[in-house]
């Protein structure tokens, strides 16, 4: 199933795309990844990936545990390059983050490829100048690239209000809105747009979405947005992502059911996550405290009334 085809020639490599590894939150005491994954590691190996991409969130808590545990069950046993941008859980203890991870932000090359690990965690604006300056040092060398791989644990897209559903409603709603203005995408859009073919990877998809993967092709922004994220669920899936004379994403189903990727049309749809806009507006400070007083009032002309009918009683 080829979802995105473009020519150039070079020797193909192929490469895993997931986030969200931990799964569902079950707890600060869960410290293993996502019983789909672990369920489906020796099926994954047996592909020859010739590195890993993790979207964040590899861990639900930033310590020693959590990651001796992915370690042992899921980085060792796939035993290949392992590259993760890191998610808010990743680095809420950034000093034991960097104890596994050496670099929070970086770029590697393969082949003729680029290849940017973002850091959305870095401040509470997003990615730093001195984090856009490393990247643009990078896309200004003298050594020529054919395509660019973005990843990012956040969508920090802004191009106007079309994806205001799909940052709504995913992981951190209120966050990934404020890193959507973020002067880092911005900057970064006026250095790579019209330039190369470009790719981003994400991992925040909420788990109340619908579909655990999203792709889409803007073509103001010349990019290929792609979203994939674990939820400890039968919708989980990975991509496989093989790169030569053409770029061909393939879906690594781990939950049984067979999902296929959700468009931005999907994301505008209002009925496609009226579950997670009912949940959301139910959830708000707004909603529940004049539902708490009404709830309150109901109890309290009750308790009047049985006291009233005991007393003519």
């Amino acid at each position: 199933m080829i979802f995105i085809s473009l020519i150039i020639n070079y020797h193909a490599y192929s490469f895993l795309v997931g986030g969200h590894l931990y799964g569902a939150y079950h707890g600060k005491k869960n410290i293993h990844s996502s019983s789909s994954l672990l369920a489906n590691i020796s099926k994954l190996k047996s592909k020859g990936f010739d590195f890993f991409i993790s979207c964040g969130d590899l861990v639900v808590e930033s310590e020693d545990t959590n990651f001796i545990s992915l370690q042992e069950n899921v980085i060792n046993p796939l035993n290949i390059e392992f590259h993760n941008a890191p998610g808010n859980h990743d680095v809420m203890n950034a000093s034991i983050y960097t104890q596994y991870f050496r670099y929070r932000y970086y770029s590697f090359r393969k082949e003729k490829d680029l290849y940017f690990i973002l850091d959305t965690e870095e401040t509470a604006e997003g990615p730093s100048d001195q984090q856009f300056g490393f990247f643009l040092q990078e896309l200004e060398s003298k050594i020529e690239y054919n395509r660019i791989f973005i990843v990012s644990h956040r969508m920090i897209y802004s191009s106007g209000s079309k994806y205001k559903n799909l940052v709504d409603y995913s992981n951190g709603d209120q966050r990934n809105r404020k890193l959507r203005k973020s002067k880092f995408f911005q900057n970064l859009l006026k250095v790579i747009e019209n330039q190369h073919e470009c790719y981003w990877f994400s991992g925040n998809v909420g788990v109340r979405s619908k579909s655990n993967l999203f792709i889409h092709y803007d073509d103001v922004d010349k990019i290929h947005y792609i979203i994939c994220a674990l939820s400890d669920s039968e919708k989980d899936v990975m991509i496989e992502v093989t790169v030569g004379d053409e770029v061909v994403f393939f879906p690594i189903y781990l939950g049984g059911l067979k999902s296929t990727f959700s468009s931005l049309k999907d994301w505008n749809n209002h009925a496609y996550f009226l579950g997670a806009r009912v949940e959301k507006y139910l959830l708000s400070k707004r909603v529940w405290f004049p539902i708490i007083i009404f709830l309150s009032l109901l109890i309290l002309l009750v308790f009047f009334l049985i006291k009233k009918l005991n007393y003519a009683a």
